[in-house]
């Protein structure tokens, strides 16, 4: 069997995901990936608020001022649901998630992206050169799939 991973309502906004074991350890990756990139322990430059939180108005003066003036409390926020992720989850395969650890999934995975975009950053090869899929193949593929089976799970029944 492939790799594969699967997301089911387990009632009151909790979800049951079950996953393969390769899936597992590459979406833990990402999430540690993602952690130490948001708090670099090495003196580096961490991910900056312009690649953690895309423009979002008209012209970039605009969306630079919201960054300036909202960046910090959105980082904390994202920065502690990636720690939750990180640390809380051990990677295991099969398990339930109550709504935080939902929420925490969503918010850690929907910025995982902004790693690999970011073209200071080089994946640590002989890390990833031991998992089943490149960090490229995650990026691209299973990193919005999560987020999208999620979703799905968190909606099914709601519209209709």
């Amino acid at each position: 069997m492939g790799d594969f991973l699967t997301a089911d309502p387990a009632g009151d906004g909790r979800v049951f995901v079950e996953m393969s074991a390769g899936a597992a350890r590459c979406l833990h990756q990402v999430a540690e990936d993602l952690l130490a990139a948001l708090a670099p322990d090495s003196g580096e430059p961490g991910l900056a608020d312009h690649d953690l939180f895309p423009d979002a108005y008209d012209t970039p003066d605009a969306s630079e001022d919201f960054r300036r003036r909202h960046g910090g409390g959105m980082r904390e926020e994202v920065t502690g649901a990636v720690w939750r992720v990180a640390t809380e989850w051990q990677g295991q395969p099969a398990f339930t998630m109550n709504r935080r650890a939902v929420w925490d999934w969503l918010i850690t995975y929907g910025h995982a992206q902004a790693v690999f975009r970011r073209r200071r950053w080089e994946p640590d090869h002989e890390v990833w050169a031991r998992m089943p899929f490149d960090h490229e193949d995650v990026t691209a593929h299973w990193v919005p799939y999560v987020r999208e089976a999620l979703i799905r799970a968190l909606t099914t029944g709601t519209c209709g």
